[in-house]
């Protein structure tokens, strides 16, 4: 009879453990389970088709500060909707933490990691442009990403450099752009 019970709450809790509890996206274990599981697929000559795209906020910290923990949890949530309303029926999206997001994007090439990235910058921009929060100008996403092979071939690797990338993105935009693939030598 407990047993039963035990199997029922698993079947229940087991979803959970892989969902982001403020965001609803998926977590940091899942999106690492889930690249991996990837990474598995690929062979070792299967260069470029396989991206991880990471994405954050901007000033997500101002937000905290000037509107509260409140509003920064709808800041997430809203951006991890917007994220997800635009990705792939294959893509894994996840919050990593903070107001950093990453992107699991199987079967694509630069061309189309740099077009994805590039969607998920517009939709989080046009939700906060159109949107109500009062946030909403603080808020100046800026993704970046890597690809197996190109800029590694570990989980590691490409978190790796999809953060540089990320990072050269958020300081050298110009005329707008603000999604960076940067190779990195690891």
């Amino acid at each position: 009879y407990n047993h039963y019970y035990l199997i029922r709450a698993r079947a229940i809790s087991d979803p959970l453990r892989a969902i982001d509890p403020r965001t609803g996206v998926n977590n940091r274990r899942e999106f690492e389970r889930r690249l991996q599981d990837e990474i598995d697929k690929l062979g070792y000559a299967d260069t470029e088709s396989l991206a991880v795209a990471m994405l954050d906020l901007g000033d997500f910290r101002g937000v905290t500060v000037e509107y509260g923990r409140q509003t920064a949890n709808e800041v997430l949530s809203e951006a991890a909707k917007s994220i997800e309303d635009s990705s792939r029926v294959d893509d894994c999206v996840a919050r990593l933490g903070g107001d950093e997001f990453a992107i699991v994007l199987p079967g694509v090439d630069a061309d189309g990691a740099r077009m994805l990235a590039q969607r998920f910058v517009r939709a989080v921009t046009l939700r906060f442009r159109v949107g109500d929060l009062p946030a909403a100008s603080k808020i100046m996403p800026s993704a970046g990403f890597s690809l197996y092979g190109m800029h590694g071939r570990t989980i590691e690797e490409l978190i790796t450099a999809a953060d540089v990338a990320l990072t050269a993105a958020k300081t050298s935009s110009r005329d707008g752009e603000r999604v960076s693939s940067f190779v990195v030598s690891l």
